[in-house]
Order: structure tokens, then sequence, then C-alpha cells
């Protein structure tokens, strides 16, 4: 046990020591972060050869000098025209060029925007959940994977990316009280257990709910008439 303890008598192995250890996490750390980048780029090339599509200008901009600028306005010159599939080629190559991380955050949520409007919304799903990996507090990111889940009716997510929008200091109140209507309004049980249900979401001082309860159930409980 005095082994442990000689630079007590020993300034200079001490201090030895503590160099050997210094320069051991150094380069534990530096073999880490090395696999992950490793790890980071083949998970990347994954996602490039998913989704792309051959065709006959993509090598060509490929081998071009184009800054990720310049292929960005072009993607959103294709996006604003409405040519969907050449803008996400573009977008595709943008982030295989790419090795900034902010750089690929903006790219993966300009994808997700062309697959939402295009109406893929799994493939919305995907890359923007790629984007939330670079930066989970993606406000804009989180807002359109809330609509998107809420388009596939799934409803529990949509819960989850509103109880993290109230963390980043969103009102999320009366959209959460909508949401759980529509998860029972969902669920697979009887005309009577969904209106018990619905009752017992506390709301009595809730006109939209009981509004919301009339129109579907034709179950009406008293309210002020001017809020419907």
């Amino acid at each position: 046990m005095d082994f442990f303890f000689v630079e007590y008598r020993d300034p200079i192995v001490g201090l030895i020591f503590l160099t050997i250890l210094i320069f051991v996490i150094s380069i534990s750390n530096l073999i880490w972060k090395t696999f992950a980048n490793k790890d980071n780029e083949q998970n990347l090339e994954k996602f490039i050869k998913k989704f792309e599509i051959n065709n006959d200008h993509k090598e060509l901009l490929k081998a071009s000098n184009l800054s990720l600028n310049n292929l960005n306005s072009l993607a959103d010159i294709f996006t604003k025209s409405g040519e969907f599939e050449k803008a996400t080629q573009i977008y595709l190559i943008s982030l295989e060029k790419s090795k900034d991380k902010n750089e690929q955050e903006y790219i993966f949520l300009s994808l997700a925007k062309i697959y939402f409007k295009a109406g893929f919304l799994e493939k919305s799903k995907e890359v923007l959940l790629n984007a939330l990996k670079i930066r989970p507090r993606n406000k804009e990111a989180l807002k359109l994977l809330k609509i998107i889940y809420l388009r596939l009716k799934n409803y529990k997510e949509v819960l989850n990316i509103l109880d993290c929008l109230f963390e980043l200091n969103e009102d999320i109140s009366k959209e959460k009280e909508f949401i759980k209507l529509l998860q029972i309004n969902n669920d697979d049980i009887d005309k009577n257990e969904k209106i018990a249900k619905i009752i017992k979401e506390n709301i009595q001082n809730n006109d939209f709910s009981k509004r919301f309860l009339y129109q579907n159930y034709n179950y009406f409980i008293e309210q002020n008439l001017e809020n419907i």
C-alpha cells in the first residue's frame, strides 16, 4: 500500500506519476473521440446511401468546387419551385461534404422540411431525429416533429415532445389537454369508457373539452354558450 503514497515522500516521483496519469487519460480520450467520430461518419454514410437517388447531375455536383452555402442556396431554389427530388439530392451532397455539426443540423432540418412538404412523413421524422441527436433543444425541429407525430396519430410521442417544449419555456397547457382528448378518442375502447375517461380529465372549467365531448359523443355538460 505504501507504493500509492510514494508521492508524499518524494515530490518528484509524485509529479512523474501525475504526468503519466494525465498522459494516459488524454490518450484514452483521444482514442475514444477517434472511434466516436468514425462511428458518426459511418452512420452519416448509411443515412446518405439510404435516401439518395441516382441521377445524371449528382456526380457532377459532388465533384464541383461549389461551397456548402452555394449548394444549400441551389437546393433552396429547387425547393421553392417544387422540385423536391432535386433539392433533396443537393442537400444530401451538402451533408456528405459537411464536417461541421451546426451545418449538418441545418441540412437535416432543411431536408426534413422538404420531405414534410412532399408528404413523406416517415422520412421527415427520421431526418428530424438525426437533427435532434446533434442538438436536442432545437425548438424548430421539435415543433415540426410534433406535427408529424400528430398526423401519424402517435399521441404518446406528441405528449413527450410537448413535455420537452415545456422544459424550453413553451406554453403547452391547452395543447396538451387537446392531445389527451385525441388520445382517448383514438383508444380501442367503447364509447362510454371514452366519455368517462374524458370527464376524468378535469374538464369542468374547460369549455373546449366540453365542446369536444358534445361534438364527438353527443354528451352535453352545461357550459357558457358564448364560449362554444
